[in-house]
């Protein structure tokens, strides 16, 4: 996995790069083992192989039938038939482990490698990740005694909070309940709080009057939208 326009050319980064080039031409120079031991492994893939790990190939048919059906896209969830997967190729490799050692090490070296530099690595960072640079960057906004009015708790919220824990996080749904609330400590709407409001056309008028636009948060990106409205303090 990855993304080219998440790498910052810092020198972790630049050494990932190199020993990942290093490795990378080092199975280059062992590619003759490389295709033996491939064609050797794949000879040893037969219905009596199949037959002796049956237990390990039902879990990986039935989670890869259901899987193309239910959420297909979300990829996370094929991780359920890793196990058995890494399980068959260690079977696999087992009898060939000191014919093969230097390719079976460089190919977990490239794959570290590629993943650390590539994904693992820029995705630590905080200004890789919407969410968290948002939660980071209001900290300031939302002091001590901060009241948020959340409707729904969806999974962006999850990581905001999480952040700002000197927050006290809400959760309503009862519209005539959210507009009694008192201001006098700062008070917030939470974008699905906001919009359970103003379907009440007395709901909207309440926002007219009450939401302070012009210190409210709204931050929309083509994956991610966060909202946040100030309500007016009263007096």
């Amino acid at each position: 996995g990855g993304k080219l326009v998440l790498l910052q050319f810092d020198a972790v980064t630049i050494l990932g790069i190199i020993g990942l080039i290093v490795s990378l031409w080092w199975l280059v120079k062992l590619r003759d083992e490389l295709k033996t031991g491939f064609r050797e492994l794949r000879g040893q893939i037969t219905g009596t192989f199949l037959f002796e790990n049956a237990p390990l190939v039902t879990w990986i048919s039935v989670y890869v039938l259901f899987l193309l059906f239910w959420l297909p896209k979300n990829t996370f969830y094929r991780l359920f038939y890793l196990p058995p997967v890494i399980l068959l190729v260690g079977i696999l490799c087992h009898p060939w482990k000191r014919k093969f050692r230097h390719t079976l090490v460089l190919a977990v070296i490239v794959l570290c490698l590629w993943n650390f530099t590539f994904l693992i690595y820029p995705y630590s960072r905080a200004d890789n990740n919407e969410i968290l640079t948002f939660a980071l960057q209001h900290r300031s906004d939302w002091p001590e005694g901060t009241k948020i009015i959340f409707s729904e708790y969806h999974s962006n919220l999850w990581t905001i909070s999480y952040f700002n824990p000197q927050v006290s996080w809400l959760g309503k749904t009862d519209y005539s309940e959210i507009v009694q609330l008192p201001t006098d400590a700062p008070l917030w709407l939470e974008g699905t709080t906001y919009d359970l409001i103003s379907r009440n056309p007395e709901g909207k008028k309440w926002l007219t009057a009450h939401v302070d636009t012009s210190r409210s948060f709204v931050y929309r990106s083509r994956k991610n939208e966060f909202r946040f409205y100030r309500i007016i303090p009263e007096g």
